[in-house]
Formats: C-alpha cells, structure tokens, sequence
C-alpha cells in the first residue's frame, strides 16, 4: 500500500544523523514493542527480563518479514 504524505523537516537529534534519505519508506505498526506486564503477578528479575526480551525478539521477527532495510 501506497500512502502519501507531506514530511516537515526539523533538526536532528544528533548531528552526526543523517538528514536525507533516499527512497525512504514507513511501516506503521499495529502496537506497542514494549512487553505489557501482568499486573500483581510476582516472578523473578531474570525470568521477566527473558520474557521481554523473548516478546521483543518475537516483535522484530514479524517486522523483517516486510525487509525494511
């Protein structure tokens, strides 16, 4: 799907950015990347930390299925 689209420009939030880019393109994503804990739930430091980072490997996955690069 095509969308068009006017991009205002602003400036960078490091000078070392790059400012132009050429044939750029959006993915536009249904949600959060961020692991949505289950509130009063208690488990461990490291067991939550792999799930996040398990979710967030998951997220990614489904991302470069559309080749973004």
């Amino acid at each position: 799907m095509v969308v068009k689209a006017v991009v205002c420009k602003k400036n960078v939030a490091h000078q070392r950015m790059t400012s132009n880019i050429d044939k750029p393109r959006l993915l536009l994503l249904g949600g959060a990347l961020e692991y949505q804990r289950v509130a009063n739930h208690s488990s461990s430091f490291q067991a939550l930390l792999q799930q996040e980072m398990d979710h967030l490997k998951m997220a990614v996955a489904k991302v470069a299925v559309h080749h973004p690069l």
